[in-house]
């Protein structure tokens, strides 16, 4: 259930750009231009505020930010 919320938000950000959501889970995001800085400080107060995860005790890795299975990966770990 948490992938797929993530994936629902992560996907309207990309929308909300112009870009088209069908792309898969595992695709570069950032690397591909679809998400961009700002969107990454989105998607940490998303998270902050939606799976308690606390950015300040959890080491950020900008590399999982790429795809949604490396966002999944920081909720289920």
């Amino acid at each position: 259930m948490d992938k797929i919320k993530i994936s629902e938000f992560v996907r309207s950000l990309v929308t909300s750009k112009g870009f088209d959501a069908n792309f898969s889970d595992e695709e570069a995001l950032i690397t591909a231009g679809l998400l961009d800085s700002m969107d990454v400080l989105t998607i940490v107060v998303f998270l902050e505020e939606s799976f308690g995860l606390d950015f300040d005790v959890t080491d950020f890795d900008p590399d999982k930010f790429d795809t949604i299975d490396g966002i999944f990966s920081m909720v289920s770990d």
